[in-house]
C-alpha cells in the first residue's frame, strides 16, 4: 500500500458524521447534510462544453454515493473509452479531495496533488472546497462542471455518440418530451 503524503489526512469520521469542512458547516442541527452550491454548471447540451473523447476525467470519490451514481451512469452508457476516470481518497489540509492513493500522491494524467487545484484553475476565486463527481478537462487542467443533479443526464443525451452499441435508455421520458427538456429534468 503507497503511503498516503504528509499533506493529506485520512477522512476517519465515524460513517453518518459530517461535521465542518474548513469553509462552513456542512450538517445541520438535525444531521442532515447540507451540500455547497454547485459552481461549475457549464453544460454540454447548450454548447458550453464541447463533447470530445478523450478530453475529460471523471473524478470520483468511491465514499460519495453522487460519484457512485456517475460511475453506474459512465459504464452503463458504455463512456469507459471516452471519459477516463480518477478516484480521489483522503482530504488535504485544505479540507479538499487529494489523490492519496495514486502512485506520489498524484493524478496520473491531471498531474494534481488535490482537486482543489482544478477547481482554483477553474476559477481562482473560487471559495469553496472541491467536491466530487467533477469533471476536469485533461487539456486545461480546469474543473469544467461539478453539477451532480444534471451530470448523468448530459453524459446521457449529449455523449450519445459515444455510447455503446444497446446502451440503455436512461431517459425514461423521452418519447414525452424533446431532448432538451429531458437534460434539464
Amino acid at each position: 500500500m503507497t503511503a498516503l503524503p504528509e499533506s493529506a489526512s485520512v477522512n476517519t469520521r465515524p460513517r453518518g458524521e459530517v461535521g465542518d469542512s474548513i469553509f462552513r458547516k456542512e450538517q445541520t442541527d438535525d444531521g442532515a447534510f447540507k451540500r455547497q452550491p454547485n459552481h461549475f454548471t457549464a453544460r454540454f447540451t447548450s454548447g458550453e462544453l464541447p463533447v470530445e473523447a478523450g478530453r475529460y476525467r471523471l473524478v470520483i470519490s468511491a465514499e460519495c454515493g453522487w460519484s457512485r451514481r456517475q460511475i453506474i451512469v459512465r459504464r452503463l452508457l458504455g463512456l469507459e473509452n471516452a471519459i477516463s476516470i480518477a478516484y480521489v481518497s483522503g482530504r488535504g489540509d485544505d479540507g479538499g479531495w487529494v489523490f492519496a492513493d495514486q502512485p506520489g500522491g498524484k493524478d496520473a494524467v491531471l498531474g494534481l496533488k488535490g482537486l482543489n487545484e482544478a477547481y482554483h484553475a477553474g476559477d481562482p476565486s473560487y471559495t469553496g472546497r472541491g467536491t466530487v463527481p467533477a469533471l476536469v478537462d485533461t487539456k486545461t487542467g480546469k474543473v469544467v462542471m461539478n453539477d451532480y443533479h444534471v451530470m448523468s443526464l448530459e453524459l446521457e443525451t449529449a455523449w450519445s455518440q459515444f455510447h455503446k452499441a444497446g446502451a440503455p435508455d436512461l431517459c425514461a421520458a423521452r418519447s414525452m418530451c424533446s431532448t432538451s427538456s429531458c437534460s434539464t429534468m
